[in-house]
């Protein structure tokens, strides 16, 4: 497994420019990986990382498609497109070696190999409640263990990583960032000017 997953982040967007994106977890470093320059993108609605392979998977309901690139959105490869199969899918998820989706138009969860777009009928899973929307697999190895940047830093809010595997504060928006550090020592030159200020106008 790649680590350089874990400093960034992903996002679709379905505006007027359709496209996904990263960046970095503290919005540095931000890219467009995917666009109408490089396919036919429209409605891209769901995400999912494949993390033991280092590659980006999405579905897109108005093509009716699952794809999957690099993290850098280059090597696209088209995994299932128009099929009866691939109706008109929601959001997706990849464990092992299959892809599974929501599809909008049945109440079912389905997958193919991510690998070859076969589709395995064994996992088909029809639900009695309406369509799905949102999935996840919730299982160890979707959350593998990573080198945390920000085990010793000192910020005085909240640390993420950033592009160049380092970590980054980040606070409340409006105020200002300082690590723990910085903020003890201002925190000791207000005291000591507060109390040189009481010494005099006591005296």
């Amino acid at each position: 497994m790649a680590s350089q997953v874990l400093n960034f982040m992903f996002w679709s967007d379905w505006g007027s420019n359709p496209k996904i994106e990263r960046a970095g977890m503290d919005g540095s470093s931000r890219k467009v990986i995917i666009d109408r320059n490089k396919t036919s993108i429209t409605w891209p609605n769901g995400l999912a990382i494949d993390y033991y392979n280092d590659r980006l998977f999405w579905v897109d309901a108005s093509h009716d498609v699952l794809a999957s690139c690099d993290f850098d959105g280059e090597n696209i490869n088209i995994v299932v497109m128009h099929s009866n199969v691939l109706r008109h899918p929601y959001d997706v998820v990849v464990f092992q070696d299959e892809v599974f989706w929501s599809d909008w138009q049945e109440p079912a969860i389905r997958s193919v190999n991510k690998f070859t777009g076969e589709y395995q009928d064994y996992s088909e899973k029809y639900l009695r409640s309406p369509s799905p929307f949102g999935i996840a697999v919730w299982q160890n190895s979707t959350q593998p263990l990573g080198q945390n940047y920000c085990e010793n830093s000192k910020c005085d809010h909240i640390g993420v990583a950033a592009t160049g595997r380092t970590c980054s504060c980040l606070c409340p928006e409006g105020d200002t960032c300082f690590n723990s550090e910085l903020s003890t020592v201002e925190s000791l030159i207000e005291t000591a000017i507060a109390n040189i200020w009481e010494y005099f106008l006591l005296d």
